[in-house]
């Protein structure tokens, strides 16, 4: 779904360039078709090239939101979908266990807010 609406989205913004332009006889299409071409290899080799999944500590155990619920207050797994989507791994930590693992290369914790105690 997601890569169809993106899909559509890429033929919208076309759209629209050719209606705008002055002259749509002359419209660039190789070159728009190229270039698209161009972004689609490197994200591919990208993709490929990339050597290990980088991986986020979700810190969890204090209070924090989880990664893996679907709460709307307390929950995360939209977060933790998009990451992984992203070639991310998540893992949960707690900041009182010792943690020694030299994968992570950052962390996730959720800061509480403040305004309702400071409102009259």
């Amino acid at each position: 779904m997601q890569a169809a609406q993106g899909i559509l989205g890429i033929l919208a913004i076309l759209g629209f360039a050719w209606m705008v332009s002055e002259d749509r006889r002359a419209f660039p299409w190789r070159t728009v078709i190229a270039g698209m071409l161009l972004q689609v290899l490197i994200a591919a080799v990208l993709q490929v090239t990339r050597q290990q999944r980088k991986t986020v500590a979700w810190i969890v155990g204090h209070g924090e939101g989880d990664p893996t619920s679907n709460d709307r207050q307390r929950g995360f797994a939209t977060a933790r979908a998009f990451l992984e989507n992203e070639y991310y791994e998540v893992v949960p930590i707690s900041l009182l266990a010792h943690c020694t693992d030299t994968r992570i290369v950052s962390s996730v914790m959720r800061a509480r807010s403040f305004l309702a105690d400071t409102r009259p």
